[in-house]
């Protein structure tokens, strides 16, 4: 499960469009916000496994603006 905010979109004169979000995780799985997004239609611009169109770039646009997690010996949250 995540959290999606639509912050802003693009779309180019050949109809090509794209979307910039705000994701938020709710586990730590491998992959979870590209395949969340594939699953509804949505592929991160440049996957090359889960976007047929991936060679619309040279690389994956998907960036992390910060990260926090829960240590268990400290109880506490640390963010990155």
């Amino acid at each position: 499960e995540c959290w999606v905010e639509k912050i802003g979109h693009l779309q180019d004169r050949d109809e090509t469009a794209v979307s910039l979000l705000r994701v938020q995780l709710h586990t730590g799985r491998k992959h979870q916000i590209r395949l969340h997004l594939a699953e509804i239609g949505f592929p991160v611009l440049g996957d090359r496994i889960h976007h047929r169109n991936h060679d619309l770039s040279d690389r994956m646009y998907l960036d992390a603006h910060s990260c926090a997690f829960e240590m268990r010996v400290e109880s506490e949250t640390k963010h990155i």
